[in-house]
């Protein structure tokens, strides 16, 4: 019989110690989750803090952007500098808002806002003088500056599948097209060679900038855009806007025979005088039209590429200037890293003095002559797991001026400039 109280009693103990276990263990995972989910939701709260919001739930939202810095060495036959930190002008630093909602199967509204880094240590502003902004009078460094924010685009559109898209606000105009970029070199070799070291003086009072040619189809406007539908291989754009500036543009891209094609012909105008503020191209100059055309080609098993672009200006003074440049090479992905680009190019530009300076009256430039070539070559590595590029180019630039005589902001003289340029471009 005590045996028995005995093995009664062991038996009830077990059963009381497990329900003491049981009930710590339940308590303590009880504390666990609390404590757990206490940190959690103070991390979702700082994170809502800290999180840019949608202002609809019917508009889409996307934010992108890049930044884009180098290093340029320069050397001009009598002085030599390097310049560290600069931002690259050939594809700027900035970010961009894209928003879109569809209203119908086929009717889709949208925007786009860009904004872009200007100012400060930027690669078209730098010159013999500073590694900051150049200021007006070559010589005389411009004051430090950390730079400022620019609005590229400002604009909403709308777009039918079938019939278009129409844009409405601060837009690219189009126009006149520069080259197609098929083999993706334009971080280093940027159609508009005045983007990195347009500052620098190649004659007295004269800078690169002046005489190497403008921004072809880089000008930004207040107006409304038509976009065409691909039209059996072809795409077609106009633009009207700030004081009548007009720029239609017509582009094909296709694929032939295992040929990459990408062509386009761009023509713009403006109903204005040289001493309104709204100037054609973003080098500001005395322009009234000009046209321009653009060729690239790739064959798309080797990687070979040959681009380049034609373009003509004509001023207010009636002189005409001249542009063409070619670039070919091979792009492939030899090391899995993604695409590398070998690149050679050259190029002119005629008679650009001609149109002389926006704020001077141009009919005082047309005595005066200026030609520069200019050629190069660079490497571009594509980084595909990081949305990055590493680039390294060469430029060489020859000019020659003359006929500048009583002429502010003109002198005559031949120079040459050679520019090394290399950096990297992170996409986000």
């Amino acid at each position: 019989m005590n045996g028995g109280m005995t093995k009664a009693a062991a038996h009830g103990a077990i059963a009381v110690l497990a329900g003491l276990l049981l009930s710590t263990a339940s308590a303590q995972a009880a504390d666990l989750g609390g404590n757990c989910c206490a940190d959690l939701e103070e991390r979702v709260a700082e994170l809502e803090a800290t999180t840019a919001r949608k202002g609809n739930r019917r508009m889409s939202l996307t934010v992108s952007g890049q930044v884009s810095r180098s290093i340029l060495y320069w050397n001009d036959g009598d002085d030599s500098g390097t310049y560290a930190g600069l931002d690259n002008h050939n594809q700027s630093t900035r970010f961009v808002f894209n928003g879109s909602a569809k209203i119908s199967p086929n009717v889709t509204a949208g925007f786009e806002f860009m904004t872009e880094w200007s100012g400060g240590a930027r690669t078209s502003q730098v010159d013999q003088t500073t590694p900051d902004i150049a200021s007006a009078t070559f010589g005389t460094p411009a004051n430090g500056t950390d730079g400022t924010l620019n609005v590229r685009t400002a604009n909403w559109w709308l777009e039918d599948k079938r019939l278009g898209r129409l844009t409405v606000g601060r837009l690219n105009v189009g126009g006149p097209v520069g080259t197609i970029d098929l083999g993706g070199i334009s971080t280093a070799a940027h159609f508009s060679p005045g983007l990195v070291g347009g500052s620098f003086q190649v004659a007295p009072l004269t800078r690169l900038g002046s005489v190497v040619g403008p921004t072809y189809g880089g000008d930004r406007v207040e107006g409304i855009r038509y976009d065409s539908p691909n039209l059996g291989g072809f795409i077609v754009q106009g633009t009207w806007g700030e004081d009548d500036a007009g720029a239609p543009l017509c582009a094909m891209p296709g694929e032939f025979g295992g040929i990459r094609v990408a062509a386009g012909i761009g023509y713009e105008a403006q109903d204005s005088t040289p001493t309104q503020t709204i100037q054609l191209d973003t080098g500001a100059r005395n322009m009234d039209n000009e046209w321009s055309a653009s060729l690239a080609l790739m064959h798309t098993a080797s990687g070979l590429f040959l681009q380049g672009h034609y373009a003509e200006s004509e001023f207010f003074n009636g002189e005409e200037a001249k542009f063409w440049l070619i670039q070919g090479g091979i792009t492939k992905n030899w090391f899995g890293l993604g695409n590398t680009s070998l690149y050679g190019e050259y190029g002119n530009a005629e008679d650009y003095i001609k149109g002389g300076i926006a704020g001077q009256v141009p009919v005082l430039f047309p005595a005066a002559s200026s030609e520069v070539d200019f050629y190069g070559v660079g490497v571009v590595q594509q980084i595909d797991a990081a949305a990055m590029e590493l680039f390294l180019g060469w430029r060489r630039f020859e000019t020659d001026i003359s006929g500048c005589a009583g002429v502010l902001a003109c002198g005559n003289g031949s120079s040459d400039l050679d520019l090394v340029h290399g950096g990297a471009r992170i996409r986000f």
